[in-house]
């Protein structure tokens, strides 16, 4: 990674996340591949040299050519997002070298036999250990505390199927907004029509793509519902409660 700043780029992973991938790498995988069912030919085999170097059995050239390999890969996908001024450079970078090493410890798994002929489930503590590294990835990247600590950002776009009700949630809080305009009592109305607020400005940032604005959202849900259950006026449309109650 020392590559980067050859590139004209800053350091492509910040300390804590270099100690991520080390524990990535060397953590839940390592484990569980230490028991990795042993290959049906082994006791077929002629015993190994007791003199013979550890990088032997082609065991050097593979930890060259894989190294290169990974590091190529990812300074790649690395420059390309940097490049295009894309803020997200890091994270992907970051990413794809914890999914490189997920991919590499399941090839490994035999020196003679393929992962396909092997099948995933033969080692289930292998693939719960890599399903759970991976889960663990995606809460660096989308949950906003883990964010704040590893400087991670959201790569996609996790509610794009709410992006296209934005609009009409938007719609349907105006129109409730003006049929609050019925409602007696000062502190109770100013107090709605506050939250409303609150909520017609999510969804707008919502229509931007912001992920952990959906916390946000699901926080002026609970709040409109309790509205919706204290407020019975008759100026409030039945059906808006109802499309905030289903739509948010």
């Amino acid at each position: 990674m020392l590559v980067t700043p050859q590139l004209g780029m800053p350091l492509a992973l910040l300390p804590l996340q270099i100690l991520w991938v080390n524990e990535v790498a060397d953590g839940l995988p390592a484990l569980a591949i230490g028991v990795e069912p042993p290959e049906p030919d082994t006791m077929r085999r002629p015993p190994h040299r007791p003199g013979e170097s550890i990088f032997a059995r082609g065991l050097g050239r593979h930890v060259v050519w894989v190294g290169i390999l990974m590091r190529c890969l990812t300074i790649s996908v690395g420059y390309w997002y940097w490049h295009r001024n894309r803020t997200t450079w890091r994270t992907m970078l970051f990413t794809t070298l914890t999914l490189l090493q997920m991919a590499h410890v399941l090839a490994i798994r035999s020196e003679h036999i393929s992962l396909f002929r092997l099948g995933l489930l033969s080692n289930k503590f292998l693939l719960a250990a890599v399903c759970s590294t991976i889960l663990l990835q995606l809460a660096l990247i989308y949950w906003p505390s883990l964010q704040n600590i590893f400087h991670t950002v959201a790569l996609v776009r996790l509610i794009l199927p709410w992006r296209s009700m934005s609009l009409a949630r938007f719609s349907v809080l105006s129109k409730w907004r003006n049929g609050c305009s019925g409602i007696h009592g000062g502190p109770a109305k100013a107090a709605g029509l506050r939250h409303l607020s609150r909520a017609r400005s999510t969804c707008t940032h919502l229509n931007h793509g912001i992920f952990h604005d959906n916390f946000a959202l699901e926080k002026q849900h609970r709040r409109l519902q309790a509205l919706c259950r204290t407020w019975h006026a008759p100026t409030s449309p039945a059906f808006s409660c109802s499309w905030i109650s289903s739509g948010l």
